[in-house]
């Protein structure tokens, strides 16, 4: 598959096999998990895809080179777009602290060692927001799947 003229043409191919995300919140007076005060949280799943029904196909976009070696991002289509940007590998031990950004930690992430495959009736209020993002080819990197919520998760 020649991927660098996919992503300069803005193709969609159909995969396999998409992932999503949902909100799971717990009925009123418990706790999910069975952790005390959690009420809801997000949940990725991998679903199967339905090939031939209303479920859009996966985009497939370049990522641009960014500032600094080995940086490269790549920006979502739509009317409020999200920007991912990679950087390469970063040595703590001569960075100083200040200089870079602590990301929030997430309680926990759990996940089974082999994907679980959640299956869909209908893809009623399923919602796809996926790419596949290809690098330049002097990068030497893999093309690569990424994922964003669904937008309808973000807090307002």
């Amino acid at each position: 598959m020649d991927w660098q003229a996919l992503a300069r043409s803005r193709a969609e191919i159909e995969i396999p096999f998409r992932m999503s995300s949902a909100v799971i919140t717990a009925t009123p007076g418990t706790s999910l998990l069975g952790m005390q005060g959690v009420s809801s949280m997000s949940q990725v799943f991998v679903t199967a895809s339905l090939s031939g029904h209303s479920t859009p196909k996966v985009r497939v976009r370049p990522a641009y080179p960014g500032q600094g070696v080995s940086a490269y991002s790549f920006t979502a289509d739509g009317a409020a777009p999200v920007t991912i940007s990679w950087a390469g590998e970063i040595s703590l031990e001569n960075n100083k602290p200040g200089n870079w950004q602590q990301s929030r930690s997430l309680l926990f992430v759990e996940s089974p060692p082999v994907p679980v495959l959640t299956p869909l009736g209908n893809n009623e209020g399923v919602h796809f927001d996926d790419y596949i993002v290809v690098f330049p080819t002097a990068s030497e990197l893999d093309p690569l799947y990424v994922m964003f919520r669904n937008r309808h998760e973000y807090p307002v």
